[in-house]
């Protein structure tokens, strides 16, 4: 496995605390209710292996018809749909006794199945013909034909949402996801999302759809509000992971996509959209469900010939089940019994809702974050900013006091040529006023108090005094005095 983004240091036990705690309770979760029944199609074998989640073992092997790929099991755990992919028929299972007890006729090459959440419908993504068969799991037959789209189109996976009034159905030909109600049976809009999409699931509440698409190496988020895309997510760490299948936790925390081109299951953190992890399976990872109590995640290997599950706690492999070849299980191909009534349920309900707490206190946490990193981004670039004028004022600060040390020179010089000249009134009115700018600089910087100002002031008053006598020669010499020393301050 590897972690892609780690909180910060100083997050990182609360984060653990949180994490702790929501592990207990899904422990507790799983040990109340019965263990959970897999049920995956054998592309090439024609058949679905029965998996007990207690033993991870396969327990039974049903025989369905030709090229078994899309799956779905009904909320009560009692049936179990199965999309023949070149029979162009539905095997219904009795999941008491594990045998075929109907097979319904559909569209051509059936792919993804889903059921809604009160068992009653069950819907069929066609895709050879561009339709969705619409079930009445009563009766086991087709009520319903719905065209997704116009020619071409390939519906492939499909959802219903936890409320049982809107299908989402994938069609890879047009890049899209139609959204359909279910009440009217009729496509109401279409989303675009990434290239060739596959499967997708939707959230618990219902306000995200996830979609894999295989060939952009993406999930698409679409908030089911406004039927738009808001995250667009990249997923495993080679250039063509090929993502196929989705499937989110039942907190809704937690998004699993297969990788088939890397062999991962990349693991999202809904809240912020970002990949926390990539766990390696088998061989071509293409389907994979979530138990219902989320601790457990099974990955059809397609190349591999088995089953990898994963511990959702740690994000390891927890056991490996050799199972039929090409075992695709498209769909949500995972159930659970209920559990028993009771002191049991209440019990049950009460470590559900500290679940749920947990896990809203772990996303204001992981919001809170993202918050401070967004200020500590823009305070470094605050900093940034601050240091490139400050650089540019060094520079010039640089250049200005050589620029100055440089004139210092050039008055130096030319006092020398001063001092050493002819002496007369101009001469020495010269001196008079490069000796008083030297002593000005002088002052400047080490003040009038210092006692070589002092000095020098008295030598420019004594230079003073001899100019205003005519005393040219003498007042030049005062003068000299008074530069050399003001120049000496100047230049320590």
């Amino acid at each position: 496995m590897v972690n892609q983004s780690p909180l910060p240091t100083r997050l990182s036990g609360i984060f653990l605390g949180f994490i702790t705690l929501a592990l207990v309770v899904s422990a507790a979760l799983s040990t109340a209710d019965a263990a959970p029944l897999a049920y995956v199609p054998n592309f090439g074998s024609n058949n679905v292996s029965v998996i007990d989640g207690a033993t991870n073992t396969v327990v039974t092997t049903v025989a369905v018809g030709d090229q078994p790929f899309g799956v779905a099991v009904n909320a009560a755990g009692t049936r179990a749909y199965v999309g023949n992919f070149n029979g162009g028929t539905v095997s219904v299972l009795d999941t008491a006794t594990n045998t075929v007890i109907a097979t319904v006729p559909v569209g051509s090459s059936p792919s993804g199945i889903a059921v809604n959440p009160a068992g009653t419908l069950v819907y069929v993504a066609n895709n050879g013909d561009g339709t969705v068969s619409v079930l009445d799991a009563a009766t086991n037959t087709v009520v319903r034909t719905i065209t997704v789209h116009p020619f071409p189109s390939t519906p492939i996976g499909v959802v219903v949402n936890p409320a049982g009034t809107r299908v989402y159905v994938v069609d890879s030909a047009t890049n899209s996801v139609a959204v359909i109600d279910a009440g009217a049976n009729t496509v109401i809009t279409s989303v675009p999302v990434g290239a060739f999409p596959m499967g997708l699931a939707v959230s618990p509440s219902g306000s995200r759809v996830y979609v894999a698409n295989q060939v952009d190496n993406t999930v698409s988020v679409i908030d089911t509000s406004t039927n738009t895309v808001v995250a667009t997510v990249p997923v495993g760490a080679a250039p063509f992971s090929s993502p196929v299948s989705v499937a989110v936790n039942p907190t809704g925390v937690l998004v699993y996509v297969t990788n088939a081109g890397e062999d991962t299951v990349s693991v999202i953190y809904a809240p912020t959209n970002t990949v926390i992890a990539n766990v390696p399976v088998g061989r071509s990872p293409f389907g994979l469900a979530v138990d219902p109590t989320g601790t457990r995640v099974f990955v059809g290997n397609d190349m591999g010939a088995s089953v990898s599950v994963i511990d959702a706690a740690t994000n390891t492999i927890a056991a490996t089940v050799a199972v039929g070849e090409h075992p695709e299980a498209f769909g949500a191909f995972v159930a659970g019994a209920p559990a028993a009534g009771g002191a049991c349920s209440t019990e049950l309900d009460k470590l559900r809702q500290q679940l749920a707490d947990a896990n809203a206190a772990l996303s204001d946490l992981w919001k809170k974050n993202a918050a401070l990193n967004t200020q500590i981004t823009g305070l470094q670039q605050q900093v940034a900013d601050l240091k490139k004028p400050n650089a540019a004022l060094t520079a010039d600060n640089v250049k200005l006091k050589s620029d100055l040390n440089a004139a210092n020179l050039m008055l130096a010089s030319f006092v020398s040529r001063l001092f050493g000249g002819r002496t007369d009134a101009n001469v020495a009115a010269a001196a008079r006023d490069a000796a008083q700018h030297e002593l000005a600089l002088a002052i400047a910087k080490v003040g009038a108090r210092d006692r070589r100002v002092r000095q020098a002031q008295e030598q420019l008053n004594d230079g003073l005094a001899a100019l205003a006598h005519g005393y040219f020669q003498r007042a030049v010499n005062e003068f000299r005095e008074a530069f050399e020393i003001a120049e000496h301050i100047i230049r320590r």
